[in-house]
């Protein structure tokens, strides 16, 4: 049951630390694939969510008024036309539908990036000549292989989405048959990049006025069998990292750096690998992105209100700095096989999640519903003291949520 979107939020923004002084409560209109958590993200500072995405999870349609979409991404734009009049904002992977995203901007105040910013932020090609320009390490990109390319290429879709379609392409050496390859394998939806080995991560920023702010950082967990998980897929997130001031400080000048060259406003995140002591940027993602909440946890930070005020207001926070202590993770289950939810695992969730806005098992399929292999199936949570700890209570939490799917 969702909830009366006239009903007084429990945290009213009068009553709210922040930066910028108190506003009053407001609706906010998500749409994106999966919107759970940035729902639950808004419900924390202060926000009316309203949401749509592809899945219509329990747990969203509890903690706010939800739609299921079933022609998605084109149901979006139908049903915005429906619904009461408020601002809105997306989460993935609306990026890579800037023409959708300019039309529902047009007739409904958008808070995020229009369809311009997408269309150049999101050309690999573009944010690596920004980044090299400005002194900044970026791995090397290429619409084609040469015959003889060096090292580990990955073959990367330009409208990516969670490391879906993303494979590792061998090294060539001289007496092999491999030829020039046509753009992308002859497929213009693919590029390549150039694979570096290191810790995949992902920073957070706050972008307003050509400028931005570290929000903090996490660690990606990538293609983890335990989950389910195949080849490059996202599968969670550890954090927060603690950084040391040479990296913090480059995360800086690359956040820095994409908000003035690209105008990006609001929540974005950068997706890159730390090798040794470099920072090298893989992806730019302009919106709310599923390392968010794990900096929210425990840190005591409300991105959704940064968000707001920055692309609303054009202000900045004068600091992002965590409050809380220890650390957090979240792991997204992915199903090895085609599976009918059962009737009980709804009441397994209920009986762990003490916090509805802070749980332990998110993006909770209903009963009966049947989910294809190697599409996610919900997501688990874990606390402790360190990251090591962390990834250990998420792999025993997810053996007992595999348990209780298969029997």
């Amino acid at each position: 049951m969702g909830v009366d979107p006239s009903r007084e939020v429990s945290k009213p923004w009068d009553k709210c630390k922040h930066p910028w002084g108190p506003l009053m409560p407001s609706r906010l209109l998500i749409l994106g694939a999966s919107v759970r958590a940035a729902a639950q993200s808004a419900i924390r500072a202060g926000f009316q969510p309203v949401g749509a995405d592809m899945f219509g999870d329990v747990d969203l349609a509890e903690c706010c008024t939800s739609h299921r979409i079933d022609n998605y991404p084109r149901g979006l734009e139908t049903l915005v036309k429906t619904l009461p009049e408020c601002p809105w904002m997306y989460t993935g992977a609306l990026e890579n539908r800037a023409d959708l995203v300019d039309r529902i901007a047009r007739v409904r105040e958008l808070h995020g990036n229009w369809g311009d910013v997408l269309r150049r932020v999101r050309n690999p090609f573009l944010v690596r000549q920004a980044l090299t320009q400005d002194g900044l390490r970026c791995p090397e990109t290429a619409r084609r292989l040469p015959r003889l390319h060096e090292g580990l290429w990955l073959r990367k879709p330009f409208e990516s989405s969670g490391g879906e379609r993303i494979s590792l392409i061998r090294e060539s050496v001289a007496g092999d048959d491999a030829v020039e390859a046509e753009p992308c394998d002859g497929d213009s939806r693919f590029y390549f990049q150039r694979f570096i080995a290191g810790d995949p991560c992902s920073a957070i920023f706050v972008g307003a006025g050509g400028r931005a702010l570290l929000v903090g950082a996490t660690r990606q967990i990538i293609g983890a069998a335990w989950t389910g998980a195949t080849g490059f897929q996202y599968t969670g997130s550890l954090g927060p990292l603690v950084l040391p001031e040479r990296i913090e400080t480059e995360f800086e000048r690359i956040g820095g750096c994409l908000a003035k060259r690209f105008g990006l406003v609001g929540i974005f995140g950068v997706d890159a690998i730390l090798a040794g002591n470099a920072v090298l940027p893989v992806e730019v993602n302009p919106r709310y992105t599923a390392s968010v909440e794990i900096l929210e946890r425990l840190a005591g930070i409300e991105t959704i209100a940064m968000h707001v005020h920055a692309c609303r207001d054009g202000t900045l926070p004068r600091s992002s700095k965590r409050q809380g202590s220890g650390f957090c993770g979240k792991a997204i289950i992915y199903a090895d096989r085609t599976l009918t939810v059962p009737g009980r695992f709804m009441r397994f969730a209920r009986r762990i999640n003490r916090r509805a806005i802070q749980p332990a098992i998110a993006d909770i399929p209903a009963g009966g519903q049947q989910i294809d292999a190697r599409r996610p199936v919900a997501t688990v949570f874990a606390d402790a003291d360190s990251l090591s700890l962390v990834r250990q209570r998420l792999e025993c939490r997810v053996r007992r949520v595999q348990k209780m799917l298969y029997g």
